[in-house]
């Protein structure tokens, strides 16, 4: 039965941010909430899958834990456990009551790769709760694909125990006309660290957001690549919190922009008051191919105490138009020249980023290795 979105987010109980809210207006998803969507009833889904023939995987079809082969060192809880943050106005859109979503709990150090999938012409709610346990470093791959002509919220709460390690890559591959919100909470206690990219590269409109809190010598590491074509909508929001001293964030996005395609970059990191020699640091740069694409950068820093390094900035830029007449002389197609500036672009960004999960963001950009053009 088909419904439209406000209908069925009542429903599921699930209440709707204020329209006050400035991320809530700034994102525009009032558009979608007279869109009709199947609400789904829960079943159980068998679907074909072809699972990777190395390596840890778990894949996670419209919100359930089909098929995994994880260790025994990993402990799957199915009980969950709601997380409601008002900082978040899009908190509530993935947050349902009547699902048992799995936390995966990390006892040694661990490669994993998780692949979400969804169905076609339906509103789907999804959550993956991660929680690391103390001196244990982990890798993990997120792969979203599907929902066609579908809206998915989906959740990844992340818990950092001390002196943990975590290292998440996202690749955001929907369907080209879906619409998704996709948030991040990460509660990094003493001595943790959190390395996080994110890849938006298809759907009709993308919310993605992200939500830390640090504690004492803490730190998170924050890039998102949005690259958008064809009228897409990627919308980059970020909120830090810092309690305790010597901790450290950085947040960095670049976006490629063409045709009538629009980019948003909404960061806000706080420092509160009595923490001592922390560093926050915010950089957005973007890249515009055409007079039509658009830009919003918005950072923000909201300082409370005296001990601190922050610094914040945004660029926006268009193809440089020598090196272009340049590679364009020496017999290179203007294609491929505009390839390879775009490349350079985001090459940077790649730079920290452990050497599998680089190659696997490379591959989902169509690049056949790290010195290849889009």
């Amino acid at each position: 039965m088909l419904l439209p979105l406000e209908k069925i987010l009542q429903q599921h109980q699930l209440q709707l941010p204020s329209k006050k809210s400035e991320k809530w207006h700034f994102a525009g998803m009032d558009n979608y909430l007279n869109v009709a969507y199947e609400l789904k009833e829960d079943q159980t889904i068998h679907i074909p899958f072809e699972a990777p023939q190395e390596g840890y995987w778990c894949h996670i079809y419209d919100g359930k834990l089909l098929q995994h082969n994880l260790p025994q060192s990993v402990i799957i809880d199915t009980t969950h456990h709601p997380v409601s943050n008002p900082q978040n106005p899009f908190d509530a859109l993935a947050q349902s009551q009547d699902r048992n979503h799995p936390t995966l709990i990390f006892q040694q150090d661990l490669r994993l790769k998780v692949y979400l999938e969804y169905c076609a012409d339906t509103f789907l709610t999804s959550c993956v709760n991660l929680e690391l346990q103390r001196d244990i470093h982990v890798w993990i791959e997120l792969h979203f694909n599907g929902a066609q002509n579908g809206f998915v919220s989906h959740s990844t709460h992340s818990t950092l125990k001390q002196a943990s390690h975590l290292e998440l890559t996202q690749i955001e591959s929907f369907a080209q006309n879906a619409v998704a919100i996709v948030q991040n909470s990460f509660s990094l206690l003493q001595g943790s660290y959190c390395k996080l990219f994110s890849a938006y590269l298809s759907g009709q409109h993308l919310q993605n957001f992200v939500l830390a809190t640090l504690d004492r010598d803490s730190h998170i590491d924050v890039k998102s690549l949005l690259h958008a074509s064809m009228g897409q909508k990627q919308i980059f929001s970020c909120d830090i919190s810092h309690h305790g001293n010597s901790s450290e964030s950085k947040v960095a996005s670049k976006q490629v922009l063409k045709d009538n395609s629009v980019g948003v970059f909404d960061a806000t990191t706080t420092i509160n008051k009595g923490t001592k020699s922390t560093k926050a640091l915010q950089s957005s740069h973007a890249l515009l191919l055409n007079e039509k694409a658009q830009i919003h950068a918005k950072p923000h820093l909201e300082i409370y105490s005296d001990d601190l390094t922050a610094s914040h900035g945004s660029t926006v830029g268009e193809l440089d138009d020598q090196a272009f007449n340049y590679l364009i002389l020496r017999g290179i197609t203007p294609s491929k020249a505009e390839s390879m500036l775009i490349n350079a672009f985001i090459k940077t960004l790649l730079e920290d980023l452990d050497k599998e999960h680089k190659q696997c963001v490379i591959s989902a950009l169509g690049v056949e290795d790290e010195d290849s053009s889009l």
